[in-house]
């Protein structure tokens, strides 16, 4: 990992930290884990919370469909609307899923519905 690079941490182990990042330039699903001298580590400043127009975007993992998935969050009707589907390969078939529904912020969370799962909640993190 390069000097000034952002990951998320997790435990601690005597001087080690684990670690893990996704680069976001990156297509595939693929994260990098592993342990660094928590001496290296430098914490970074807490983003401001978001606003509810910071949720607004498109974001695809993978280059085609097959692969991969899609989350798009719009505004609609001053609501915020989550329409999300992936089709993963596997052995001998395909696995897919999707989601739709409206959704609220609360802090750096947003929450919404589905007819099937109930209620989800994701965190809004900047990097």
């Amino acid at each position: 990992m390069k000097s000034g690079a952002r990951a998320s941490t997790g435990r601690a182990r005597a001087e080690f930290t684990c670690v893990s990042r996704h680069s976001p330039l990156s297509n595939k699903r693929f994260w990098a884990k592993g342990w660094l001298p928590s001496a290296a580590l430098m914490p970074v400043a807490p983003m401001q919370l978001p606003k509810t127009t910071d949720w607004i975007g498109t974001w695809r993992q993978g280059r085609g469909y097959v692969g991969g998935g899609l989350v798009e969050i719009k505004l609609n009707g001053g609501k915020l609307h989550v329409d999300a589907g992936i089709l993963v390969p596997t052995a001998r078939d395909f696995h897919n899923g999707d989601f739709q529904g409206d959704a609220t912020t609360e802090d750096d969370t947003l929450s919404f519905a589905d007819k099937y799962c109930g209620r989800r909640g994701e965190r809004f993190i900047g990097l």
